[in-house]
């Protein structure tokens, strides 16, 4: 499919694009299968790493079958924080943010791995806790951000545990939520 092109205006803006180029925006809602991950990239970003079951239902053979999708959704910044200390497995959320494809080395055997994940602009807390936020926005990850932190904190050294350069408290008090 060719690409639309507009041609160089007297104003030199050159070759602009339409709106529909390059859209990257997906919407979701489900559970968290597992309880969110808390890790932190090589310039101390910290990245929440959680994985989102949504059922889709779709007609096969004349009957109704679901079908459940596994999706990695990671939140960078200050909000990364949030989202450990208020998701569990199980909790109901809704996510908006940019798909990203990823190539890695397998921690295990070494093998190439590939997969899409979903960069969370606005986590939306569905079924949250007393106290707990509505929503929180995630931060762009940097320019040029590492492959997913499960396989970065392995070929770097950096812990895979919970361990945070920033406390809980420091987190939840900028944003004047308590600190239980």
């Amino acid at each position: 499919m060719p690409q639309p092109s507009n041609p160089p205006s007297e104003e030199g803006e050159g070759d602009r694009r339409t709106w529909f180029d390059d859209i990257n925006v997906v919407a979701l809602t489900g559970n968290l299968m597992r309880p969110p991950q808390l890790r932190h990239l090589a310039d101390d970003t910290p990245v929440a790493e959680f994985l989102v079951a949504s059922t889709a239902t779709r007609r096969e053979d004349g009957r109704f079958v679901r079908h459940t999708n596994k999706i990695y959704v990671h939140v960078y910044g200050k909000y990364a924080q949030v989202c450990c200390t208020y998701l569990r497995k199980g909790s109901r959320v809704g996510v908006e943010g940019k798909y990203r494809y990823r190539e890695w080395s397998d921690r295990r055997d070494g093998s190439q791995r590939s997969g899409v994940h979903i960069i969370g602009g606005l986590v939306a807390f569905l079924d949250r806790a007393p106290g707990a936020p509505t929503e929180v926005r995630g931060e762009e990850p940097p320019a040029e951000a590492p492959a997913p932190p499960s396989a970065q904190a392995q070929r770097t050294g950096l812990s895979t545990g919970g361990e945070s350069a920033i406390s809980d408290c420091d987190v939840l008090s900028e944003f004047g939520l308590p600190s239980s």
